[in-house]
């Protein structure tokens, strides 16, 4: 398993994992909001439709690959290309914790963010949490039919398999 593709709502655990497959497996990791949004110093820039098809075009191209996001619709490619798809399903009470533990990380400053931790961040990433679920997960599981055979619900309690069964710890 060469190519792997990780989907689910924030606080699902989908970065985390994605950064321990990447490890074990010797493969490049990438979040798809960094294909998104073009990372400077001066302050984010969202790439183009064009631009943004265009990276991810390149990116799903390569040999090997663990790429992980929310975003669904124009990402199909990740599914096509992809040796398995994993599906983040945590429970949102899991995953409310979670983006609390992570807003508290990262105003105290031992936790990178790719924008601000403010109270404003910290209730979108509740309210996007939130529409995952009651919105976009019946979408996406309609997106992953074509791929049923490559998709395995995820949500962190049994270990991952490799292609030959052994678990990557």
């Amino acid at each position: 398993m060469k190519r792997i593709h990780i989907v689910g709502p924030v606080g699902s655990g989908k970065t985390t994992l994605a950064r321990r497959l990447s490890k074990e497996m010797g493969v490049k990791h990438t979040e798809i909001d960094n294909i998104v949004w073009e990372r400077q110093a001066g302050g984010d820039r969202r790439r183009s439709e064009e631009e943004r098809d265009a990276l991810l075009e390149r990116m799903t191209s390569e040999e090997s690959w663990v790429i992980e996001g929310t975003h669904i619709g124009w990402t199909e490619v990740c599914f096509a290309r992809a040796d398995r798809i994993l599906v983040m399903t945590l429970p949102e009470k899991t995953r409310r914790r979670r983006i609390v533990l992570r807003f508290l990380k990262q105003v105290a400053g031992v936790e990178q963010a790719n924008y601000r931790p403010t109270v404003s961040m910290l209730r979108k990433m509740f309210r996007w949490s939130r529409d995952y679920e009651t919105i976009h997960y019946a979408e996406l599981r309609k997106q992953l039919l074509p791929y049923a055979e490559k998709v395995r619900d995820f949500d962190g309690t049994e270990p991952f398999e490799d292609e030959k069964g052994r678990p990557v710890e």
